[in-house]
C-alpha cells in the first residue's frame, strides 16, 4: 500500500491538481480510496476477486476524472494501466520481530521494518476481544495491518466509518430481549463485541470473534444492523442478499429485521431498498446534521465527524415481534443527530 500510495502521489496526483493543502490532498487520495474499492483492494487484501463490471467501473471514473483535468482519454487509459502494474505481495509476520512500544499515546506494533499503531483503548479492545488462539500480538498486528489498507492513507477511511454508539444503543433497547448483529463491522469499531459482528476477514478477525462475511452468512432470524461501505458495488450486492435473507424468513414464518444505512443516491442498490416489500419505514438524514463515527478510530483522538452527504435509514423486516417499528424511527433520528 505505501508503494501504491506513493505511485499515485508521485504520478496521478499532480495531474488532478488543485492547491497544494491538506484538505485537497485529501480529496485527492479520496479518488484512489474509490478506485482501490471497486477492485475489492486486489491483490493488496485476500477479498474475493473484483467482478469484471465493477474493475471496469472504477477504471472509468477514475479515468474520467483525469481527463476533467485535462488529460486526453488516450493518455488517461495509459495513466490507469501503467500506474498500477498488478503485483501480488505475501503478507506475513514473524512473532520472533515483533516489538511493542508506545510513543505520543499511541501504541506500536513493529514485525521488522513494518508498524502498525494503535491507541492503547482500542489496544486493550482487542485483547478482551482475542480469544485466547495463537499468539495475540501476532494475530493483533495483522488486523491492524489490514485495516491500515482499507484506510488507505492515514487521513482516509471513510468506508469504515461507523453509526454512532447512540445509535445501535436505540436499536438494542428496542429489540430487547435480542441481541442485534452488525452486518458489516471489524474488530477495531465493533459496537457489538464478541460474536456479534460480521467483517471483512474471518481468518484473522475470527480470533476477536468475527462471525465471518456477512455474505456468506445464513442468518433467518434476528436484528441486524446493516452499514455496508459506501461503495455502488457493495451497496447493490448488500441489498440482493438482505432481500433473498426475507424471503426466506417470511416463507418460514420467522422475524427478522434489518436496519439499513446507506448513502442517499440514485444507485440501483439505494433503488432496491426502497422499493423492497419489507420495508416498514425510511427516514432522511440531510448532511451535515447528522455524523458518524471516525473510519481510524483506533489511532484518531477524534471520534465523530458530521456526515458529507445525505444518509438513508430504513427498516426491513419479515415481520415485528418487537416495540413499534416508528417508536425506532424517531429514536434512531435522535441519536444520529447527537455528535
Amino acid at each position: 500500500m505505501d508503494r501504491l500510495l506513493e505511485t499515485y502521489d508521485q504520478h496521478v496526483s499532480p495531474v488532478l491538481g488543485g492547491n497544494d493543502t491538506g484538505r485537497q490532498q485529501q480529496k485527492r487520495r479520496r479518488h484512489l480510496e474509490a478506485w482501490l474499492w471497486s477492485r475489492a483492494f486486489a491483490p493488496l487484501l485476500p477479498l474475493e476477486p473484483p467482478t469484471a463490471a465493477a474493475i471496469a467501473q472504477g477504471d472509468a471514473a477514475l479515468r474520467q476524472k483525469l481527463c476533467n483535468a485535462g488529460l486526453s482519454k488516450k493518455a488517461g487509459r495509459i495513466m490507469v494501466h501503467g500506474a498500477f502494474p498488478c503485483q501480488c505481495w505475501e503478507c506475513f509476520v514473524s512473532a520472533n520481530k515483533r516489538v511493542l512500544g508506545k510513543r505520543r499515546q499511541l501504541m506500536t506494533l513493529r514485525c521488522g521494518k513494518r508498524s502498525v499503531k494503535v491507541l492503547p483503548e482500542y489496544f486493550s479492545k482487542l485483547k478482551k476481544l482475542h480469544d485466547r488462539r495463537g499468539k495475540f500480538h501476532q494475530a493483533a498486528f495483522l488486523v491492524l495491518a489490514r485495516y491500515r489498507i482499507l484506510q488507505v492513507h492515514e487521513k482516509g477511511g471513510g468506508n469504515q466509518g461507523a453509526i454512532p454508539a447512540a445509535v445501535f444503543a436505540a436499536l438494542r433497547d428496542w429489540a430487547k430481549p435480542i441481541e442485534p448483529i452488525e452486518a458489516f463491522a471489524s474488530p477495531l469499531n465493533t459496537l457489538a463485541g464478541q460474536g456479534g459482528y460480521h467483517s471483512a476477514f474471518g481468518d484473522t478477525d475470527g480470533f476477536f470473534g468475527s462471525r465471518g462475511s456477512f455474505f456468506e452468512s445464513q442468518i433467518q432470524e434476528g436484528v441486524v444492523e446493516v452499514n455496508p461501505p459506501f461503495d455502488e458495488a457493495l451497496v447493490l450486492r448488500t441489498a440482493d442478499v438482505c432481500q433473498r435473507r426475507l424471503e426466506a424468513a417470511a416463507a418460514g414464518k420467522k422475524a427478522l429485521v434489518f436496519l439499513i444505512i446507506i448513502p442517499e443516491t440514485d444507485w440501483p442498490g439505494h433503488r432496491a431498498f426502497e422499493e423492497s416489500k419489507f420495508k416498514k419505514w425510511s427516514l432522511s438524514l440531510p448532511s451535515g446534521h447528522h455524523f458518524y463515527q471516525v473510519g481510524n478510530q483506533h489511532v484518531n483522538h477524534q471520534r465523530t465527524y458530521p456526515a458529507s452527504r445525505n444518509t438513508t435509514v430504513l427498516l426491513l423486516a419479515s415481520k415485528t415481534s418487537f416495540a413499534d417499528p416508528w417508536d425506532l424511527r424517531q429514536k434512531i433520528d435522535e441519536a444520529f443527530r447527537r455528535p
